[in-house]
């Protein structure tokens, strides 16, 4: 008999979902019934070879990979030849080579390591649930399809700005004050999104610091239990840290020691100037075995 492998070492206890264990029939329910007017609002910028990006990212880049005029060049498709193919079908491809972390995404609970032994959410050390093609424990396919109800905080519009300032930290007071202002309350379960409006210009974005969460408004935000936590930023968190030796400390509270899901690059100026008090929230997360998050297309319904 073989030896057990890391994904039979995890346990029936071992908690790969976190806060997606709030996706349940009641509260699909209860969000889908939201729903208004049922206008769509589109959450995703988009993405497009030489796009902005996270320098810590690879490149997104598509090229063509089948065409008419090849196929037909190279006659290496014995089904598309003339004898067989009198309609003159043919067709197109692409490959595209990214990250699961390029334009509007979400991140898996595998996504952020913490400690001496690098460890992510739900206690999985790299050293034994990393494998050569992937994460073996919380990856991407554990992200359950999100519908839930989402509330909007926009920290711009309550500090009388179209963008915060670089590098602007975003506390538990801001958050608050926000939120109160414009009548929204935070629940369990809730997919919150902040907006600081640095998305308004895309894509011609400013380079450097990035306004963002700061720990004392991550704990806040943990403190509600959210099911997800998205920005219109490159990280949710302020860029760079405030905090010596910890260089991005809401993505270790949020998602290593919460298990909360993060989503970063939401287009969310449209929304923004709707200023609704909640709305029905859908992300539908890729199922890409050992993925550390996924490209997404995120959607709210008024």
């Amino acid at each position: 008999m073989s030896p057990p492998g890391p994904r039979d070492r995890l346990g029936a206890t071992a908690d790969q979902l976190g806060s997606g264990r709030h996706v349940t029939p009641s509260a699909v329910a209860a969000a889908v019934g939201l729903v208004g007017e049922g206008r769509l609002v589109d959450l995703d910028p988009g993405r497009f070879a030489g796009m902005p990006q996270h320098p810590a990212q690879p490149p997104f880049d598509l090229t063509t990979y089948r065409s008419p005029r090849g196929q037909r060049n190279q006659d290496d498709l014995p089904f598309l030849r003339p004898e067989a193919n009198r309609d003159n079908f043919g067709f197109l491809l692409e490959q595209v080579t990214t990250s699961m972390h390029i334009g509007a995404h979400i991140d898996a609970l595998c996504h952020v390591t913490c400690g001496s032994e690098s460890t992510w959410y739900g206690g999985f050390p790299e050293a034994e649930f990393l494998g050569d093609k992937g994460a073996l424990a919380s990856d991407a396919t554990r992200i359950p399809p999100i519908l839930a109800r989402g509330v909007l905080i926009d920290v711009a519009r309550y500090q009388g700005k179209s963008v915060l300032a670089p590098g602007a930290p975003i506390g538990a007071a801001e958050l608050s004050a926000a939120a109160a202002t414009a009548g929204v309350e935070v629940r369990a379960g809730d997919v919150v999104l902040i907006h600081t409006g640095q998305l308004r210009d895309w894509p011609q974005l400013r380079e450097g610091p990035e306004a963002g969460l700061s720990l004392d408004g991550a704990r806040w935000l943990s403190d509600h239990d959210p099911l997800a936590i998205g920005a219109d930023n490159s990280a949710v968190e302020m860029l760079p840290s405030a905090i010596p030796g910890s260089p991005q400390p809401v993505h270790v509270h949020l998602l290593a020691r919460c298990g909360i899901y993060l989503l970063e690059w939401l287009a969310l100026e449209e929304l923004a100037e709707t200023q609704p008090v909640e709305f029905l929230f859908i992300c539908l997360p890729l199922k890409i075995t050992g993925a550390t998050g996924s490209l997404v297309r995120p959607v709210a319904v008024l």
